[in-house]
């Protein structure tokens, strides 16, 4: 390599490690991510008296022509009072189990998720794992795996620390999205929960029932969701300080490292939707194309890591 190019290569390997450096000092927050799923069930539970209140008036709206339109088929075949007294209380029972439902959706569907969380997160335990969902803690053992590789940049080997530099900011960038996937997993959780609310009134007449039906399975579809991904993310998370613990001697190491990241996010995205697609019977896509771009680019940033050696055995 001539002089002027060796200059060029050495510039820019100085500028990308401090770039580096400098990316995970400011990503390293501990806990901040652990509040934006809490800030939007704040403001979801704020809705929930609206929406109940409208979920009720559409309900009451649809019992009374339910009742209407039983009582005039019965008097249409001129019933006697056996027959009435049979569909009054048929329409009492069903009509009274489907107000208290409505009444108490947030607290129904509340309990749902809560439910599987609390199941999640024993077998999680039982596995060895960690029982909590938290975002804050599985982004910051992604910063730890990734600092550790940049504890071993040294400027007396400058092509293998920016193969550590390159495979640290992988592993950050794709714990953040496994990262993004939990929090988006439970803000829709609890939007979801919060928002069925008012199709839950349409299970005050028999032909719309079933949009009832539904909401109350999108429900069970997400709480599927959150108690799958948990236990994936809780199993995986004593993999997570495993990993973080140990100590990272050469950058082959930290590329095994930025491997089993990208199958977490591939396992932390298919899984928990494939699951929640069974149950709520949606059309499931499998996010390929996002685990795909993922992993080209976590292939593509090994290969310039690899390449990155090479061109540093040259210019020396």
């Amino acid at each position: 390599m001539k002089p002027p190019a060796r200059l060029l290569f050495y510039a820019t390997s100085i500028g990308i490690l401090l770039f580096a450096n400098n990316a995970l000092a400011q990503a390293a927050s501990p806990n901040a991510l652990d509040a934006i799923p809490d800030l939007f069930q704040a403001k979801f539970e704020g809705m929930e008296a609206a929406l109940t209140n409208d979920a009720i008036k559409l309900f009451g709206l649809l019992a009374i022509i339910e009742f209407s339109y039983a009582a005039f088929q019965l008097a249409f075949k001129q019933a006697d009072i056996g027959q009435w007294a049979g569909v009054i209380v048929n329409q009492l029972l069903f009509l009274g189990i489907g107000f208290y439902i409505v009444s108490n959706g947030a607290n129904i569907g509340g309990a749902f998720v809560d439910s599987f969380r609390q199941s999640a997160s024993g077998a999680s335990v039982a596995a060895g794992g960690v029982g909590t969902l938290s975002p804050s803690d599985v982004f910051n053992s992604g910063v730890t795996i990734a600092q550790n590789g940049l504890d071993n940049m040294s400027l007396s080997d400058i092509p293998e620390s920016i193969a550590y530099a390159i495979s640290s900011l992988i592993i950050v960038v794709v714990f953040a999205l496994i990262v993004a996937m939990m929090i988006l997993s439970l803000v829709s959780a609890w939007g979801i929960v919060t928002m069925s609310i008012l199709f839950l009134g349409f299970g005050g007449s028999r032909w719309t029932k079933d949009i009832a039906m539904k909401a109350m399975t999108g429900i069970l579809g997400v709480g599927a969701k959150l108690f799958v991904m948990q236990i994936i993310v809780g199993v995986g998370g004593s993999i997570f300080t495993d990993f973080a613990t140990k100590p990272v001697t050469t950058a082959a190491d930290l590329i095994i490292m930025v491997g089993f990241s990208v199958v977490m996010l591939a396992l932390v995205k298919v899984i928990p939707d494939t699951v929640q697609a069974l149950i709520s019977g949606a059309a499931f896509t499998g996010g390929g194309a996002m685990i795909a771009a993922a992993g080209a680019v976590a292939g593509a940033a090994s290969n310039v890591a690899a390449q990155m050696l090479g061109a540093g055995a040259a210019a020396t």
